[in-house]
């Protein structure tokens, strides 16, 4: 028989939870604070992740050869969206 996890008696954050029942309210809450860490992870890697390929734009040629890219390679890399690995 299916479990009810709506039903009142699962809704007691008290109750304890049994390794194969999932308490809906503590997945809500954990997924609420779990969330603002994400999306300011998620922000840095974006802002790093753009200074990085502007920085990358502004290398001259001779340094880039050291560092074994090419002008192309740099522009293709420059050219993607910050969203964009």
């Amino acid at each position: 028989m299916s479990k009810n996890y709506f039903s009142p008696s699962h809704l007691n954050c008290d109750a304890p939870a049994h390794s194969h029942e999932i308490n809906p309210i503590k997945a809500v809450a954990l997924f609420l604070l779990t969330l603002p860490e994400a999306v300011l992870k998620k922000f840095y890697l974006w802002q790093t992740r753009s200074r990085d390929r502007r920085a990358m734009r502004e290398l001259s040629d001779h340094f880039l050869d050291d560092i074994g890219l090419t002008r192309s390679e740099v522009n293709k890399e420059v050219a993607k969206p910050f969203w964009k690995a």
